[in-house]
């Protein structure tokens, strides 16, 4: 039902840094397990932002099903999810965020068939 559309799929994720734009679209090609590049594009708008931490805490919507595409595309446009071991910012997260924690600040908040109610 994702790929024909029917289900819209909204994430929450606290990524490093505040992004120039409070809304945006992120459309850059990710590579499969084959090393092929395909088609990926999140929408995505800032919910709150908190510079003391420069952090920002992100709505992100996936219009396309790529393996680890939110966490992929915001590091991409240089700003990595908080706490992400696989494509964060290691220094950042060590520096900033000590702790046993194993997985990115990510959240599936919602999946809704037709509108969600968003950009």
């Amino acid at each position: 039902m994702f790929r024909q559309g029917q289900i819209e799929k909204e994430y929450l994720a606290l990524i490093k840094g505040i992004p120039e734009k409070m809304q945006g679209t992120i459309e850059l090609p990710l590579k499969d397990d084959e090393g092929r590049l395909q088609k990926s594009i999140t929408n995505y708008e800032i919910v709150d932002i908190f510079p003391d931490h420069d952090v920002s805490l992100v709505r992100a919507f996936p219009k396309t099903g790529r393996k680890h595409q939110i966490r992929r595309h915001f590091a991409l446009i240089g700003h990595p999810l908080i706490m992400d071991h696989r494509y964060g910012d290691f220094a950042f997260n060590r520096i900033s965020y000590p702790s046993d924690a194993d997985s990115s600040w990510i959240y599936i908040r919602r999946h809704c068939t037709g509108d969600c109610g968003r950009i």
